[in-house]
């Protein structure tokens, strides 16, 4: 997952599995997590772009 600004993949890569993981609105777990959550919400629709190319069409 390509991530900008001042975060690491892995930092992006457990937010995105958080906010899966939890059930709470992305912008609650952005705000927890100390990120924009706009930023939040395109790491978590890219990394459902990527899953969904990588499994296929169903």
């Amino acid at each position: 997952m390509a991530l900008l600004g001042l975060y690491t993949p892995e930092f992006g890569e457990e937010a995105v599995q958080l906010a899966f993981k939890i059930s709470k609105p992305v912008a609650h777990v952005a705000r927890e997590g100390d990120v924009n959550p706009e930023i939040l919400r395109t790491w978590v629709r890219q990394h459902e772009r990527e899953h969904r190319q990588q499994d296929g069409p169903h």
